[in-house]
């Protein structure tokens, strides 16, 4: 892991501004952000969050790609620019509920929740609400597409399983039939013709 200390970079800051939810702030508030923040190197295997540690540290994947895990089982594994690591902890207050691992080399941006209440009488309370608020409403809009998409392929599953039953209903009374005719027959077997 190689942490960096971030000095003013118009590049790195108009990378920033292509991410959500940085994507709505203000020039001068990206660099408060970034002045404020740590570049962070990961190299593959490396653990950025452990499940019940505590961390004030809310992260944005800037490059690489990182997985998930619950107790030990994957959960998801995330590549997308802009993804947000970490924010249920700072947002709730309690140990994190997951680990996150580098599965190749990554870089995040690591912003420090007590940031923002440093700088709390310029309306620093602000910008993490609207952090928050960005990320939730991006997580409530995957939640909702993912539960629709859900809801499709229950209602395909239900209809798939309706033809299975009236096959296995149908299946049952060819079989029945097939035994009564074996039934019927095999006395007629044994009998010279």
């Amino acid at each position: 892991m190689n942490e960096q200390e971030n000095s003013k970079n118009s590049g790195f800051i108009s990378r920033l501004r292509k991410i959500s939810p940085l994507d709505r702030f203000s020039e001068e508030e990206l660099q408060s952000i970034v002045d404020m923040s740590r570049v962070i190197q990961y190299d593959a295997g490396d653990i950025i969050i452990k499940e019940d540690e505590f961390d004030n540290r809310i992260y944005f994947l800037i490059a690489g790609e990182v997985k998930i895990e619950k107790d030990g089982q994957p959960v998801k594994i995330l590549w997308e620019t802009g993804a947000v690591l970490g924010e249920m902890g700072v947002i709730e207050g309690v140990a994190r509920s997951a680990t996150v691992s580098a599965q190749k080399k990554s870089v995040c941006l690591a912003i420090d929740a007590a940031f923002f209440d440093r700088i709390n009488q310029q309306g620093g309370s602000a910008v993490l609400e609207r952090i928050f608020t960005e990320v939730l409403a991006d997580r409530l809009r995957s939640t909702t597409e993912e539960l629709s998409r859900s809801q499709r392929e229950l209602a395909l599953a239900r209809e798939d399983n309706k033809k299975l039953r009236f096959l296995a209903a149908n299946l049952k009374k060819l079989n029945a039939a097939a035994i009564q005719l074996v039934v019927d027959i095999e006395p007629n077997l044994h009998q010279p013709l």
